[in-house]
């Protein structure tokens, strides 16, 4: 498990640091770093529930915040071919609906790591 835990936390490390030329780079590189700074712990034992509680309520909140453009996206056909067209002042839901798909893949992280981190705490004798 640390294998994976140390291989998630890499993704996650790379995708904040390829944040630095998006338009609001600072809340990206800050919400990846959590996640692969989640992940790191995880590989080395440590589990604070607190953490991908935190990291999932914040995702949620975004997600809602990004969902007028994901309908627009799916209102179009959701076709993901158009996930791939440049972003334009005209398509707000282009960069929109590949922001809500980033997000929703770290949620699901924090709430994998909850689920696993609860179940291992659960076992333990007491």
């Amino acid at each position: 498990m640390r294998f994976t835990n140390l291989a998630i936390a890499a993704v996650f490390a790379w995708c904040a640091i390829v944040q630095y030329n998006d338009p609001d780079p600072l809340a990206w590189i800050l919400v990846y770093a959590a996640a692969a700074g989640m992940a790191g712990l995880a590989a080395f034992g440590r589990f604070y529930p607190i953490l991908p509680g935190l990291l999932a309520g914040i995702c949620l909140f975004w997600m809602g915040s990004l969902s007028g453009g994901v309908q627009e996206f799916l209102g179009l056909g959701g076709d993901p071919r158009l996930l791939f067209q440049s972003m334009s002042p005209d398509r707000p839901w282009v960069e929109e609906s590949r922001e809500f798909i980033g997000l929703a893949v770290i949620l699901l992280c924090c709430l994998a790591y909850l689920r696993l981190g609860l179940r291992s705490e659960d076992s333990r004798p007491a």
